[in-house]
């Protein structure tokens, strides 16, 4: 990432902050490391088809309407 090292710093201080409000020691992990995930999620039976369906229900009426347009100008 671009400011990997600004981020780290400040996840750093926001869990400091946090474990003196709770009281907890600083060794807490649940902020700084756990919470960016960065592996791909899984994917259930029929995720791809439905992504895909959804992609055409959004991106066939503007491509439509675009040749349309085009095919106004051109003739």
């Amino acid at each position: 990432m671009l400011f990997q090292r600004k981020i780290d710093r400040a996840l750093n201080l926001l869990k400091e902050k946090n474990s003196k409000r709770n009281g907890k020691d600083a060794g807490d992990k649940n902020i700084a490391e756990g919470a960016y995930d960065e592996s791909r999620p899984e994917l259930e039976k029929n995720d791809v088809a439905a992504m895909i369906i959804a992609a055409l229900l959004v991106f066939a009426p503007i491509l439509i309407i675009l040749a349309i347009i085009l095919l106004i100008v051109v003739f």
